[in-house]
């Protein structure tokens, strides 16, 4: 609508071209774009798994410090009934 209603089309369309660029993207390739987000967020979960795993092998092998969960847990349950 600001497309049709600017007087100067051709500069709007300059300075707003990423927009349509981006919603003719979304328009055309939605089922490409969600695959890739997705791909991204399930990396980042299976990332984020595999470095929790880690921290929980290097605390149970160094017995100086606290179990990470169990440190974790402490600090929550002191702000929760404080």
């Amino acid at each position: 609508m600001g497309l049709i209603n600017s007087p100067k089309k051709l500069n709007y369309l300059k300075n707003n071209f990423w927009k349509f660029l981006v919603g003719i993207i979304f328009i055309f390739a939605v089922d490409i774009v969600l695959d890739i987000i997705l791909a991204i967020f399930g990396v980042t979960l299976i990332v984020f798994a595999i470095y929790l795993i880690y921290i929980l092998v290097t605390n149970y092998r160094d017995k100086t410090y606290p179990n990470v969960l169990t440190k974790y847990l402490v600090i929550y349950l002191n702000k929760k009934y404080k």
